[in-house]
């Protein structure tokens, strides 16, 4: 029986680099984002916009955009981490003050968890920082 050497640690592959000027049109006309997303594969970027209730997705190899609707009470996404495969999103939403789990295959919220985040006067806050760890 041969047992077959681990890679040394702090050893990695790097990143395949890619590049995408297509111009993504969500139709809704300028918005300031809060954040961009983009997988770990280059395929697709998500946006975060301020004020809006909504994800914005667009596939960076072509495609039409996606718009995503948050769940009702929802203001806006604040922060959010993509799984490396690119296909599941994890975003923190105002207005609901939860950590929603965006499945990007159905483009749908499947997931909504409750947070207890308060602010100085006790009222409910929105979480503003978000990881992703996936296993």
């Amino acid at each position: 029986m041969s047992v077959a050497q681990n890679t040394p640690p702090g050893t990695f592959c790097p990143p395949q680099v890619s590049f995408s000027n297509n111009f993504i049109d969500f139709g809704l006309g300028a918005f300031t984002a809060n954040q961009l997303i983009v997988g770990s594969f280059g395929v697709r970027a998500a946006v975060l916009p301020a004020g809006i209730n909504k994800v914005l997705i667009g596939e960076l190899q072509g495609g039409p955009p996606v718009l995503i609707p948050l769940p009702a009470g929802s203001t806006e996404p604040i922060i959010g981490g993509m799984v490396p495969d690119g296909n599941t999103l994890w975003v923190s939403v105002a207005g609901t003050n939860t950590v929603d789990r965006i499945e990007l295959v159905g483009n749908t919220v499947v997931a909504q968890v409750a947070t207890a985040f308060k602010k100085s006067d006790s009222s409910a806050a929105p979480p503003n920082l978000l990881a992703v760890r996936f296993k």
